[in-house]
């Protein structure tokens, strides 16, 4: 009997051990995978943030004096930069329902005319980025603050923070930043923002 306790215990005793070795494995794996999850993250959202920046560039390259038109030249945005797809002064037919980014036009094409053509359309082939899974769309503005790129998200996935974090840092902190929202900043209540300022009329937080 004496014999068969000894035993015993060291069966449980290895049970013990292999369940806590189990643990060592799987804890580490589960903040892995966190990890990678956010570093994607962040590599989606700067790579889409560079192709709407780049587009935009090109269009201000392209078109440095921007909306030219002698009658009804638009005022309070950031010349030559594109006014925001549901802008009043764009005509009607143009005017988007937001101001999502892969809507915007560009000022100066036509010259003299507020008929901003798509910068993101078959005709120019340039395409907007597809929106990223769990996030919402881009919004671009063009502000007396300045003119930026943002997108959120309000799910509540820690590596999703820890992705828009990760990106923000790889900018300089006046170019770019992580927002915890709160309705008052640009970022909504609930939602976690990235916003990158393509130009900047304020000074940095």
């Amino acid at each position: 009997m004496t014999q068969r306790g000894s035993a015993l215990i060291y069966i449980l005793i290895a049970i013990a051990l292999l369940g806590a070795l189990t643990m060592s494995f799987v804890e580490p794996s589960g903040q892995q995978s966190r990890t990678q999850n956010a570093f994607k993250v962040a590599t989606q959202i700067k790579d889409q943030a560079e192709v709407y920046r780049a587009a935009i560039q090109d269009c201000v390259i392209s078109y440095p004096a921007g909306d030219v038109s002698t009658t009804t030249k638009y005022t309070g945005y950031n010349e030559p930069y594109p006014v925001p797809a549901n802008s009043t002064y764009l005509p009607s037919g143009l005017r988007a329902g937001s101001n999502y980014a892969a809507n915007i036009r560009c000022p100066g094409n036509p010259g003299d005319s507020n008929n901003h053509t798509l910068i993101f359309a078959g005709s120019t082939g340039r395409f907007a980025p597809p929106v990223m899974p769990l996030f919402d769309q881009w919004f671009y503005d063009n502000a007396s603050s300045g003119v930026t790129l943002l997108v959120g998200t309000n799910k509540s996935d820690a590596y999703l923070w820890e992705g828009i974090q990760k990106a923000a840092a790889t900018y300089n902190s006046c170019e770019a930043e992580a927002i915890d929202g709160t309705g008052s900043n640009g970022c909504s209540s609930g939602y976690k923002c990235f916003r990158l300022w393509i130009t900047r009329n304020t000074t940095c937080p």
